[in-house]
């Protein structure tokens, strides 16, 4: 008998969070931004803000085959909670804290991940996106829990 879980917890919540603490400071040491152990972290955040920015979060809850009943026909498929759900109301909680509530999410992903770009450069930041940037990731990694 088999004590491991057929399926693994959600992570993602835990990683963005981790994530979100480590692009801060890079902004306060954008030294540390440039090689290979910020590229995961700096690449997996632009591509959330990439799926934020156009709204592009999908969960996929078909199981194939594995739904077949012996009948032929499709069983009913439970319906677990979204992996994006928490996410998405801390990116959207840190923008509103961030940006405030008129400025677009695209203008606001826009800023943020010209300073993720300027950072594996290592280029020099204004001061008020940088401001901007660690605001919004410290808000997103607090609304994490």
């Amino acid at each position: 008998m088999s004590i491991m879980s057929v399926s693994r917890p959600d992570a993602s919540t835990s990683m963005y969070k981790h994530f979100a603490s480590l692009i801060s400071s890079y902004v306060d040491a954008p030294a540390n931004s440039v090689g290979a152990d910020a590229a995961i972290p700096i690449e997996s955040i632009f591509k959330l803000l990439e799926m934020y920015r156009f709204n592009a979060f999908k969960d996929e809850s078909r199981r194939g085959a594995l739904a077949l009943r012996a009948n032929g026909h499709l069983s009913r498929i439970s319906k677990t909670p979204s992996w994006h759900g928490s996410v998405l109301n801390a990116l959207n909680n840190a923008k509103i804290d961030t940006f405030g509530a008129e400025t677009s999410t695209e203008d606001a992903v826009i800023e943020l991940e010209t300073v993720l770009k300027k950072l594996t450069k290592n280029q020099a930041l204004e001061e008020n996106h940088k401001a901007h940037t660690r605001n919004f990731f410290v808000q997103f990694g607090n609304s994490l829990g």
